[in-house]
């Protein structure tokens, strides 16, 4: 079916900014000349004017994603239409490239800093959690950072409510609002070892809940941790979690009520851990998480599909090769209206190697492809997230040959459109980086958050970049941040099987929890932008 979508344009002109002044700028259809104008004031009143333009324009462009055959119709003078026949359009693809903004840049408090996720908020910034961590005191605090359009920190503070606290995943909520999944130190007396919380805009807790159990349970099961989150319709959130090698996932309401839980697990030695969540289409949820069937040292992966209500539709294991050891959870995406899925994880090669591993599978679970990817040299190689990427296809990040962030471009049959690595150039010793959390951001560009040890780095420091639609950052960059990474593909048979697990309702109960909240004053450090 096609949906036309009608923006009307005003015409912008914008030909020639100095370094000291705008020779001139004129909005037409608004009557507003502008002449002799100093930079300062064109960043301070046109420059958010322009964006908000291209924003809007992103928007309307990621209101039609996923649909076929959809136009839309720019009116740029009266009796004149300019159609744009599908989102490949290169006219659009072209014009949003040219306003996305780049840059890269670095957040240090002195300590261990790492960057765990990012998402891009709809106020045309990002939201990047992480940890600041203290190995010498055994000590670990929670970390988040909102920033503006350009990386600049508007807000950052440490969040505590037990010990050794982080979060593992924020997303933006429909208000506007965050979302976060966070763990900690395991305290089989308090349960607040996993927890979900919600934050106003501005960073202020409005409500948090742990899991424990119920005195019918007894102490066996511990939701040792929340491990994704993902916003509902209702305004409330849903969660996934580990509970002593099962699944758990909840809905709750938007004040933090438990509405559903549901807690899954297989038999024998069957452990799972990780769990990653996703809407599906219908208004159900789809939750992958890694271990093994019967043998944990298969390190296999399972999907199940829960409808609306929570009851168990399907359940599938996927055989393979996943590394033992991952530096973190495999990702499950769900990425078209028509509920297929990706799942990308690391996957071990022989001899100690990892590459990337790319699922796709339909919307019962099936694989459509696998593909494992690699450096050219079969060193380690890892994918710590997966984004849905527009037009269609998948961004990765992790990191490449144990020392570079890495960003990965995959097309939707699975083909690499692009592979580029980020590293400071010349150091010695030894010192990595990686990326931990990517995400679309807001403008068509991509946005990646991690850490590294490089850049004037103390123990290490969160990492954030912000690149155009092909990984690049514009500017005087330092030599080694967007160079080439040649990677091989190989395709995969992954063997997969229905699987039957048990879904009940676990005997847990939510309890409030206190968020103590610090600011604090990162150092920043830009490496390039433009």
């Amino acid at each position: 079916m096609t949906r036309t979508f009608e923006l009307h344009f005003v015409r912008l002109y914008l030909l020639e900014i100095s370094s000291a002044s705008l020779s001139w700028y004129l909005l037409p259809d608004a009557g507003i000349p502008v002449s002799g104008m100093d930079l300062p004031v064109f960043r301070a009143i046109i420059l958010p004017m322009r964006c908000l333009t291209v924003l809007v324009l992103a928007v309307c462009l990621d209101a039609c994603s996923g649909c076929s055959d959809t136009r839309l119709a720019g009116h740029a003078d009266a009796g004149a239409d300019v159609y744009f026949d599908s989102l490949h359009d290169p006219d659009i693809h072209e014009f949003l490239d040219h306003q996305e903004i780049t840059w890269s840049r670095t957040y240090g408090t002195g300590l261990e800093d790492s960057g765990l996720s990012v998402v891009g908020s709809s106020d045309g910034g990002y939201v990047v959690a992480g940890t600041i961590r203290d190995e010498e005191a055994w000590e670990q605090d929670a970390w988040l950072l909102r920033l503006d359009a350009m990386g600049e920190p508007l807000w950052q503070r440490t969040y505590a409510w037990d010990a050794r606290e982080r979060w593992n995943v924020v997303v933006e909520t429909a208000d506007g609002g965050l979302a976060l999944a966070g763990g900690a130190a395991v305290d089989r007396t308090t349960g607040r070892a996993g927890i979900a919380a919600r934050l106003d805009a501005g960073g202020v807790p409005l409500w948090a809940v742990g899991f424990v159990p119920s005195p019918a349970s007894g102490p066996e099961i511990l939701v040792e941790r929340i491990t994704d989150v993902v916003p509902l319709d209702s305004g409330g959130i849903a969660v996934a979690g580990q509970a002593s090698g099962n699944i758990v996932v909840a809905r709750l309401d938007p004040s933090g009520g438990l509405v559903q839980m549901r807690l899954l697990s297989g038999t024998g030695t069957d452990s799972w851990n990780a769990p990653s969540l996703a809407r599906t289409a219908d208004g159900g949820l789809a939750v992958g998480a890694r271990g093994g069937v019967d043998n944990p040292s298969e390190h296999s992966y399972v999907l199940a599909k829960l409808d609306a209500g929570g009851d168990l539709e399907w359940a599938k294991t996927y055989a393979g090769a996943l590394a033992s050891e991952p530096p973190a959870g495999l990702a499950t995406v769900l990425c078209s209206t028509s509920g297929s899925y990706f799942v990308a994880s690391d996957y071990t090669l022989g001899s100690g190697y990892r590459g990337i591993l790319g699922l796709a599978l339909d919307a019962s679970g099936r694989p459509s492809w696998a593909r494992v990817y690699t450096s050219d040299s079969w060193d380690l190689c890892a994918g710590l997230s997966v984004a849905p990427s527009h037009p269609g296809g998948w961004t990765i990040a992790g990191y490449w040959r144990r020392a570079d962030a890495w960003l990965l471009r995959i097309g939707e049959d699975g083909s690499v459109d692009w592979s580029l690595r980020y590293h400071e150039s010349g150091v010695t010793p030894y010192v990595r980086d990686e990326m931990r959390a990517v995400d679309q951001a807001p403008d068509g560009g991509i946005v990646a958050a991690g850490s590294t040890e490089g850049f004037g780095a103390v123990a290490g420091d969160i990492w954030v970049l912000k690149t155009d639609a092909a990984g690049r950052i514009r500017g005087d960059c330092p030599a080694g941040i967007g160079s080439d990474a040649d990677v091989l593909a190989m395709d995969l048979d992954i063997p997969y099987a229905d699987i039957d697990l048990d879904s009940t309702d676990p005997f847990f109960v939510t309890v409030p929890v206190a968020l103590a909240t610090t600011p604090i004053d990162a150092v920043l450090s830009t490496q390039c932008s433009g």
